[in-house]
């Protein structure tokens, strides 16, 4: 499931600290046709719920549809909603469902998905919900699901015409299969940056240390600042609507040491905390809980185990604890940006914790998504390998920041529902 932060009015206010615009939906082709400009991608294997208190909408939370069409699929699709939307009380608020697919009207025996639409009827029924619209948008038309001729299909020149497609008013969403897609590697940069690594490991050799950082505050500080003139060098890229900065603009020896950096499980933790933070915060961090600790620290694997259940201090438990509230995501955008180009210029054997670090980010964002593909991409150069494994059990579920103020807006307790 992904899920995404408030506002959503598109996603250059959404992450550069814009005023939001309100867009005026008066028909649901309109809503089709803004869908995009609130979630800033556009996708074709999508269950879009576009949330509302109110007459007004604006979060929208997106859910994959099933490979299949089978009754358990789509069942358990419509469960795991209803569950949601019960917990965080915004079912009652009348949301708005829209059903975005490649499939076709003239392949079809009626709409596309017309048993998840069924199911998703039923359910919200069973809970006494009122659905404000329902409706597919499929690659030969659109129909709204609870019109008064239901099922009806309608021609994709109404979503087109509407004012909210106008592409020349604004950049056109991406897609989101593009989004978290590393850009190809400049080969003398890639060549630099492996030389650098080659430096590092000698100098390490030579001094009889390892990649962990040394049990002292000035190796745990040294490692944030890095991390952190990293991430400000990127942050300007971003907040101007770049995708990603230019692998040139930080220098091969500084990314270098941010690649060596995440490989041992203390610096990945600090590069993290300094992603969400900034390098005084870690270093305040380390002064009162001991470098040591820092560096001692355990994965913490176990996804199910509740907060505060174990006793060890672990990068998962720090992580949960982290997950409570929001990140700014301009900040955390601009690491992601850099731990794009770190990953697509790293050597293979470099990449499985980059792409942990990765999905951890994007999660923390919302996207959950392509969190899970930067898993799979991890698993395919080492499937054993345990940041990963610790990071994939993290991200079988909505952080619980997304969920917690969800709950705030629409009134619901925290400590009632459904996990």
């Amino acid at each position: 499931m992904t899920t995404h932060a408030h506002p959503l009015p598109s996603p250059s206010a959404q992450y550069s600290g814009k005023s939001p615009v309100t867009l005026q939906c008066t028909s649901t082709a309109d809503l089709l046709a803004a869908l995009p400009l609130l979630t800033g991608f556009t996708d074709q294997r999508s269950l879009f719920v576009v949330l509302f208190q109110g007459r007004r909408g604006g979060n929208v939370l997106r859910l994959e549809l099933p490979a299949t069409q089978s009754r358990h699929a789509v069942q358990t699709l419509v469960n795991g909603l209803v569950s949601l939307l019960r917990d965080t009380g915004a079912g009652s608020a009348g949301p708005a469902i829209v059903i975005a697919t490649d499939q076709r009207f003239d392949e079809s025996v009626g709409p596309p998905w017309g048993r998840l639409a069924h199911q998703l009827k039923r359910g919200f029924h069973r809970e006494g919900w009122r659905l404000r619209e329902l409706a597919v948008i499929a690659a030969d038309g659109w129909s709204s699901l609870i019109a008064e001729q239901p099922g009806v299909r309608r021609p994709l020149s109404e979503v087109t015409q509407s004012k909210f497609a106008d592409a020349s008013r604004r950049p056109q969403p991406r897609r989101l299969s593009s989004l978290g897609l590393l850009a190809s590697p400049d080969p003398r940069y890639r060549a630099a940056i492996v030389q650098c690594l080659a430096d590092l490991r000698r100098q390490r050799l030579a001094t009889g240390t390892t990649h962990a950082p040394e049990n002292s505050i000035s190796r745990v500080c040294d490692t944030a600042r890095l991390a952190e003139s990293c991430f400000s060098q990127a942050r300007s890229s971003v907040a101007a609507g770049v995708a990603s900065p230019s692998p040139l603009g930080i220098p091969a020896p500084q990314m270098a040491a941010l690649i060596e950096s995440a490989q041992s499980q203390a610096s990945w933790v600090i590069v993290a905390l300094t992603a969400l933070t900034r390098a005084e915060f870690v270093r305040h961090l380390a002064e009162e809980s001991g470098a040591a600790r820092l560096a001692d620290i355990r994965l913490g694997a176990d996804p199910d185990a509740a907060l505060g259940t174990h006793p060890d201090w672990s990068i998962r438990h720090l992580l949960c604890s982290l997950a409570q509230d929001l990140p700014e995501p301009e900040q955390l955008r601009a690491a992601v940006a850099v731990l794009e180009g770190a990953t697509a210029h790293a050597p293979r054997d470099f990449r499985p914790a980059l792409f942990a670090m990765l999905a951890w980010a994007w999660w923390m964002l919302g996207m959950q998504s392509i969190a899970t593909r930067m898993v799979t991409q991890s698993f395919e150069i080492d499937e054993g390998h345990a940041l990963t494994q610790m990071v994939q059990g993290l991200i079988s579920r909505p952080p619980a920041g997304q969920l917690n103020r969800l709950r705030a807006e629409f009134g619901a307790d925290s400590g009632s529902g459904s996990r």
